[in-house]
């Protein structure tokens, strides 16, 4: 009784509220992993170990019925035998002396006894036999339980270990894969910080040849007001003109880069606030696993009653 009422009122809700709360896994941590089957294994082994121990306890509570109305008709026979020895007894101390003694004058018959002395010896022969088979019985019964109620336990405890291992594992798994999500989730920062710095590098570049750009362009407007047969291509005119197409080509070149950087710069911040998830999802099943279930299977315990 003791350990069916353990293992229904312990057991079985531990586990049962361990699969609840690893319901509440997120995103790609909600899988079907080794704890999980473990756990399913293990109610399915609770809830074989309760059927066993709950016909086991019917037999035994037959068996104490069995015994009561053994011992029943026992103590009926045992006060008869002794009334019958009383009136023996008594029949020894009388003389024809004795007071009270009396001449029966009915017409029934003064040994009504119906039983022969060999039925007499058979039948309490049988009742003394059946006590005996009763209480070999219940002896039988007893060895029986304590060998059930070993197996059952060392059954629970072999599963309750497996699914232990199972949860040191997976909280294993899960506490590398989140160091190792930490350690790219810095690197990654430090990556888009460069990245900033390198656009506002080539920012600051850009605004630089926009300066000498202007400073040409201003060069060559003014150079457009030379008088008649001064407005000729000279050196200083075509040296101006070259300025202004390098100038652009490198202004787009930075362009170009800034835009590739800022491209980069976005493919990192959207890669860190995916693993910025992650980790967050690592966490959760984290405080699941080894705060919430373990610290709740640790009230789990089997011992032989």
């Amino acid at each position: 009784m003791d350990a069916l009422s353990s293992i229904r009122k312990s057991a079985l809700i531990i586990c049962e509220k361990c699969l609840v709360f690893r319901e509440q896994r997120l995103g790609i941590d909600l899988v079907h992993d080794d704890v999980e089957k473990e756990l399913i294994k293990e109610c399915e082994v609770i809830r074989g170990v309760e059927n066993l121990l709950v016909r086991t306890l019917e037999q035994t509570q037959e068996q104490i019925r069995r015994l009561k109305a053994t011992l029943y008709y026992m103590d009926h026979e045992l006060e008869d035998k002794e009334n019958n020895l009383r009136i023996d007894k008594h029949n020894l101390t009388l003389k024809e002396t004795s007071l009270n003694l009396s001449i029966y004058h009915g017409t029934s018959r003064l040994d009504p006894s119906t039983i022969e002395l060999n039925e007499w010896e058979i039948q309490t022969n049988n009742n003394i036999m059946i006590a005996s088979k009763e209480v070999n019985c219940a002896i039988t019964l007893r060895c029986y339980i304590d060998t059930i109620i070993k197996q059952a336990i060392d059954d629970l405890n072999e599963q309750k270990n497996a699914t232990n291992e199972a949860f040191r594992r997976r909280i294993e798994e899960t506490k590398e894969a989140k160091t190792k999500l930490e350690l790219q989730h810095s690197e990654i920062m430090r990556q888009a910080e460069e990245m900033k710095e390198n656009i506002t590098r080539i920012e600051k570049s850009i605004a630089e040849k926009e300066c000498f750009l202007a400073l040409a362009h201003t060069r060559l407007g003014n150079r457009c007001q030379r008088p008649g047969l001064e407005l000729t291509r000279d050196l200083v005119e075509n040296n101006l003109v070259k300025e202004v197409y390098d100038l652009r080509d490198v202004m787009s070149k930075l362009q170009a880069t800034m835009f590739e950087a800022q491209a980069s710069l976005r493919y990192l911040l959207k890669t860190q606030i995916q693993i910025e998830e992650d980790i967050n999802i690592k966490t959760n099943t984290l405080k699941i696993d080894e705060v919430d279930c373990m610290t709740l299977r640790q009230s789990m315990f089997y011992h032989v009653y």
